[in-house]
């Protein structure tokens, strides 16, 4: 159902710090789609009514599930004729489902429909759109969302919704080679230098100048920063400061301790009690997954041991996310066997990833897992998504 689906992307939502849009969605814009048609006139029916402000919710919803059902290629064409002409609630969860879908390519004017969304819209779908590196036009979607931001006054501060969107931008701006994606990132990082996600995008890039480190330097001598932010920048300095290196994994430590050692259900309960010491509060626990997440810029050898010891980790969400950190930096310690305390479950997800992320391994993981489980495996990731599948600890996984 829709509705569920938006619901869960609300939530999300809430943990990127990005209010929901439920109450409103703006009006259809009359956008010319320039495909070929092949839609029927049932279709085109169903279209219209999703886009009739005269129809009531249920109604659109039934018109909209309509639509899901369609087989290809009508069903993208469908969806993509939703993102032109249908209000921003529809226009989110069609977007989200062609990038869940697969969809290698999407049309120059769906890329231009997306500016047009509300903040909050644009970080759901570019939070989405981070996970989803086959997606050919995601660069450009990217540079289009941050040159808008860049244009804001001189001086002006951004909001947690622009800044949890312009973390997502960063994530996907990391993965190009084009200098002048780099230059937008340093732009940011000049106006808003205390974005975690703005200086591990930069380090990605491998590009990091003196200037950089001068700037990062002032944010990681800063005792006044937020945590976050002086771990980010010390993974910039790390290559040339040892002593950064041993801040950033020994705050990353500090920080996970407190979670690893129960369960997930069992650190909800406690982090939501009324009765007793809380061992800290939610967000800190957010913000523990997501600083565990950032070993994957750490040492050379420390960042991946301080993963594999997380793999033993009772907590779900510690050890996925220390699985995520090595797929990315060592994937063969999860292809030698199921290590530390992975389920069966939690070590087939990791697998499947590790064939999206790496498809020269795609053979070693179909010896592991058989044909048939690592069809079902990606299969559960196309229709749920990273975030479906690892929760909490996709902020591992995503762009970079």
């Amino acid at each position: 159902m829709v509705k569920s689906g938006l619901l869960a992307y609300q939530r999300r939502m809430a943990s990127a710090l990005c209010v929901v849009w439920l109450a409103y969605s703006p009006p259809a814009l009359a956008v010319q789609s320039d495909l070929t048609p092949i839609l029927t006139d049932g279709d085109r029916l169903m279209l219209d009514r999703l886009a009739a402000p005269s129809i009531d919710e249920d109604e659109r919803t039934s018109a909209y599930e309509t639509l899901l059902a369609l087989p290809e290629p009508r069903r993208t064409q469908a969806l993509t004729e939703v993102v032109l002409t249908a209000g921003e609630n529809y226009v989110v969860a069609a977007l989200l489902q062609m990038i869940r879908d697969g969809a290698c390519s999407i049309p120059p004017t769906v890329g231009r429909r997306l500016t047009e969304l509300s903040e909050v819209a644009q970080c759901t779908v570019l939070g989405e759109l981070s996970l989803a590196p086959d997606v050919a036009e995601r660069l450009q979607i990217a540079r289009n969302v941050l040159d808008r931001m860049l244009d804001m006054p001189a001086g002006a501060d951004w909001s947690a919704t622009q800044s949890s969107l312009a973390s997502n931008v960063a994530r996907i701006l990391a993965n190009s080679g084009n200098p002048s994606d780099h230059s937008r990132i340093r732009r940011a990082l000049l106006a808003h230098p205390r974005n975690p996600a703005l200086w591990l995008a930069l380090v990605a890039t491998g590009s990091l100048e003196q200037a950089d480190r001068t700037l990062a330097k002032s944010v990681y001598d800063d005792v006044t920063a937020p945590r976050a932010a002086r771990v980010a920048t010390s993974l910039a300095l790390a290559q040339v400061d040892p002593g950064a290196a041993r801040f950033a994994e020994d705050t990353i430590v500090a920080a996970i301790d407190p979670f690893a050692s129960q369960s997930r259900t069992a650190t909800m309960a406690a982090l939501t009690s009324s009765s007793g010491p809380r061992m800290a509060n939610f967000e800190e626990y957010k913000e523990a997954i997501d600083l565990l997440g950032q070993l994957r810029f750490g040492g050379e050898q420390t960042g991946e041991k301080i993963a594999v010891t997380y793999l033993s980790a009772e907590n779900e969400d510690v050890r996925m996310t220390a699985g995520l950190v090595l797929i990315h930096r060592r994937p063969e310690r999860l292809l030698a066997g199921r290590p530390g305390k992975l389920s069966e479950t939690e070590h087939t997800h990791l697998l499947c990833l590790i064939v999206r992320r790496h498809p020269d391994l795609t053979q070693v993981v179909r010896e592991k897992l058989g044909e048939d489980n690592l069809a079902a495996g990606q299969r559960r990731l196309r229709q749920v998504g990273l975030f479906g599948t690892f929760g909490r600890a996709v902020t591992a996984a995503s762009g970079f």
